[in-house]
This record gives C-alpha cells, sequence and structure tokens, in this order.
C-alpha cells in the first residue's frame, strides 16, 4: 500500500468570511487528535456516500457550537430522513468509567435515533458492546480507515 501524505489546510477568519460560516477558525491544530480528525473526516465522507443524498454530516465543532456548555459532544451527527444517529470514532478505549458515562448519557438522548461507536480496534468494540448491553440505542460499527478512502 502507497504510504499516504497529509498536508494540513488550515482555514483563516478571512476564509470564514468568505463562505459566510459562523465557526470561528481553530486556534491550533492538535497533532495528537490528528489521526482522530483525519479519520472522522475520512468516516463522514464515506457515510453520506453510503447513506445517500438526503442524509448531512454535523460536525462536533458545529455542534458545540450548537450546544454550549455539554457535558459530552459525539463526534458527529449523521442526519438521515429516517432519523439523527449520533456517532463516536473510538480508535483507542477511554476509561470504563468515563466511557460508561458517556454511553449512559446517549442511551438518554431522546433526540436522536441511535448512537454509531465506529472503531477499527478490536477490543474497542468488546469493550463498548459489554459496557453497552442492556442499552438499545448503542450500536458498535467496524469501519476500516483504509477501505474507506477506495
Amino acid at each position: 500500500m502507497p504510504l499516504l501524505r497529509v498536508s494540513l489546510i488550515v482555514l483563516t477568519q478571512q476564509g470564514c468570511d468568505f463562505i459566510d460560516d459562523s465557526l470561528a477558525p481553530l486556534s491550533r491544530v492538535r497533532i495528537s487528535q490528528f489521526e482522530h480528525d483525519a479519520t472522522l473526516t475520512d468516516l463522514a465522507f464515506y457515510l453520506i456516500r453510503r447513506f445517500g443524498p438526503g442524509c448531512k454530516w454535523i460536525s462536533e465543532r458545529r455542534l458545540r457550537q450548537m450546544h454550549p456548555g455539554a457535558e459530552h459532544i459525539a463526534d458527529g451527527i449523521l442526519r438521515r430522513p429516517d432519523g439523527d444517529v449520533q456517532i463516536e470514532l473510538e480508535l483507542t478505549p477511554k476509561s470504563i468509567p468515563r466511557l460508561e458515562a458517556i454511553l449512559a448519557q446517549h442511551e438518554a438522548n431522546l433526540t436522536v435515533k441511535e448512537t454509531w461507536y465506529v472503531t477499527d480496534n478490536e477490543a474497542v468494540a468488546m469493550l463498548v458492546r459489554r459496557l453497552a448491553k442492556g442499552y438499545s440505542q448503542i450500536k458498535v460499527v467496524k469501519f476500516s480507515r483504509w477501505s474507506s478512502r477506495e
């Protein structure tokens, strides 16, 4: 497989003004989050292609703008004609108490149809399945970062 070369493009305030976007530009790029954010972008594009033109992606940054002060915000929402799906991309495991609290919050959220925990890590998938046992809205979805780019 060829090596993937990625370059960062950072939107300035002038760029935000030009596209008439109310989100402020990022003040910094967190390198520790870069793999997660790049994979999340691939996932968002994949989900929109997979579920069709009636779908829309709402990013975590936009959700934070819509719900200031919220304790936890999902990585995104896939807005589908049949109902919204919260998306959590989990590449590495969170602590059990933190994950339990987030799962309970997602299960209690009646504004969405489901919450999908998307991962390519079998240990993460098993942990989420175990902790979400009995939660009807929580689903674990396998996702390959590489197959989404085909």
